[in-house]
């Protein structure tokens, strides 16, 4: 009886973390985070959205949008430029935006502002020195 008993628990605990593991791998609401920041170039009156989500166990899957919107729904590939699980720093020189990353994104047919994004592709070793003196380069992150 004891044996049976010890078996049932050991095939509970079991299957109850492969279940989490499964969810946990396949759902992007775990540990859903957004961060949202307001970019003003005043010389042309205008506002983008730099919003970041990132999601995952320890959060190791992220999503940047630039958007004329600061709206937390799906981005809209057509109106917003979607880095996908690339970091990038970026500055607001005057009228456009310069954005520093590994991976550009698609140029978006329908943004609908005046305010220019120009992405400069770096390499791997140029991001990780990014990261020790970004700011003194005068960038952000977002």
């Amino acid at each position: 009886m004891k044996k049976k008993i010890i078996i049932f628990i050991s095939l509970c605990i079991l299957i109850g973390l492969i279940i989490f593991l499964f969810i946990s791998e396949n759902s992007e609401v775990v540990k859903s985070n957004y961060k949202v920041s307001k970019i003003f170039a005043s010389s042309l009156n205008q506002t983008v959205f730099i919003i970041k989500e990132t999601w995952g166990i320890s959060s190791d899957h992220q999503r940047v949008v630039i958007s004329t919107s600061n709206s937390e729904s799906k981005p809209d590939s057509s109106k917003e430029y979607i880095f996908s699980d690339s970091e990038f720093f970026y500055k607001l020189v005057q009228d456009t935006i310069y954005v520093y990353t590994m991976s550009k994104a698609r140029i978006p047919s329908k943004f609908e502002s005046k305010i220019k994004i120009k992405q400069i592709e770096i390499s791997n070793p140029d991001l990780m020195d990014l990261y020790k003196n970004y700011k003194s380069k005068g960038l952000e992150l977002p």
